[in-house]
């Protein structure tokens, strides 16, 4: 892959990069995780990436690296993530990432709406509906995670 930065003929000062030549088999996707969220993200969790030039071919990741290189404008760092496929052949593709960052396996994921919590006394009860006939009801569920936004 060629992208050259510079027109036929331009003055160029020295040092300045002329073009950019990248091996395909070698293309990453960068992703700015949020700082708050770093500490969640570790090498080897799988990503899906959903590229705006292609919506609905979602390309596969793996977490190769945290950069560190955290920006203070933005409070991001750099993740390196290396690609299961093969991109559009052209730089600068922009995306969102989202990585993997547990599985809770037999875990029941529910609405917070459905969550209904006593601050007084730290008990938590998850409203129930039964749809065979409208009942409703209430069971108390042990203290949890809380959903990540």
């Amino acid at each position: 892959m060629f992208s050259h930065q510079v027109d036929e003929g331009a003055r160029v000062a020295l040092n300045e990069q002329i073009a950019l030549i990248v091996a395909t088999d070698s293309i990453v996707f960068l992703a700015q995780i949020a700082q708050n969220d770093l500490g969640r993200v570790q090498p080897g969790q799988p990503v899906q990436i959903t590229l705006a030039a292609t919506p609905q071919r979602p390309v596969a990741g793996t977490v190769r690296s945290i950069l560190p290189a955290g920006s203070a404008n933005d409070l991001t760092a750099p993740v390196r993530v290396d690609l299961a496929a093969s991109l559009p052949k052209q730089l600068n593709l922009y995306g969102v990432a989202q990585v993997t960052v547990g599985t809770h396996a037999g875990a029941l994921v529910v609405p917070a709406a459905a969550v209904l919590r006593d601050d007084v006394n730290g008990h938590a009860r998850v409203a129930l509906v039964d749809a065979t006939d409208t009942r409703t009801g209430s069971r108390s569920v042990p203290a949890s995670r809380k959903a990540i936004a």
